[in-house]
């Protein structure tokens, strides 16, 4: 199947996200849109395509130009949350959800819920596992801190600043999660290096820096969940870690 949209504005930094729902139902995409009146002026829409009969259900524009796009799933298998980075404009976050007209009735219309998350410089990086909260990494200004959020307004439930027990030009990096229920992984720099930090969930507090193995070198990180997470190696290796303790499987 082939959607077309509008070209992006400039292809080498505009670009969209696409995701498939949980269940596999739906593929949410993120495209530019402009109108006649203003023809340079971009403002990404996000659709909603039926997988099975192919066909567009719903779309709402996201009132952002995006330079990039990140997707995160939320445990409920429906909401999806969009990471939208404008490069020096902000990093804007939306919620978005399937709802249908009616009740649901035979016959009713699927459109999309849009929520706007309030503020436009925060990076959205995991849901926790219940769904009740989620994760949030500065952008590049305004607040500096690691934040935990309440899912159901978005409010700011915990912040946490940089510790400076290794250096103190430490800085929250991009890169977070929760790697258990009540376990943070997140990436702290300085500027010329960079380190793993577990961090408690509640109250949130520095735990340990993460010690790793045969000259591993601290960098982006991905997946974090039960326990487990991965990094990619300096020879391009990917390599699965495990916090001890951790269940197997």
């Amino acid at each position: 199947a082939s959607f077309p949209h509008h070209a992006w504005g400039n292809s080498d930094s505009e670009t969209g996200c696409c995701a498939f729902a949980s269940g596999g139902r739906y593929l949410w995409a993120t495209v530019p849109t402009f109108t006649p009146e203003q023809p340079l002026l971009a403002d990404d829409a996000v659709w909603l395509i039926d997988v099975a009969t192919r066909a567009l259900l719903d779309t709402r524009r996201l009132n952002v130009a995006g330079a990039g796009c990140h997707p995160v799933h939320h445990p409920d298998g429906d909401t999806l949350g969009l990471s939208i980075g404008e490069g020096q404009d902000g990093s804007p976050i939306r919620w978005v959800r399937p709802a249908r007209d009616h009740d649901g009735q035979p016959g009713s219309s699927v459109r999309i819920d849009l929520r706007f998350a309030p503020g436009d410089d925060r990076v959205l990086m995991d849901v926790h596992p219940a769904g009740h909260e989620y994760l949030t990494t500065p952008h590049g200004s305004g607040s500096w801190e690691l934040i935990r959020h309440r899912f159901a307004d978005d409010a700011a439930i915990e912040k946490l600043a940089a510790p400076t027990e290794f250096s103190e030009e430490d800085r929250w990096d991009l890169y977070a999660g929760y790697l258990t229920e009540d376990l943070i992984l997140a990436s702290t720099s300085d500027g010329e290096s960079e380190r793993h930090l577990l961090v408690e969930r509640q109250p949130m507090r520095l735990v340990a820096a993460v010690d790793y193995p045969f000259d591993e070198q601290a960098g982006a990180f991905n997946s974090p969940r039960r326990g487990r997470w991965l990094t990619v190696g300096a020879e391009g290796d990917l390599h699965c870690w495990v916090l001890p303790g951790a269940a197997a499987g």
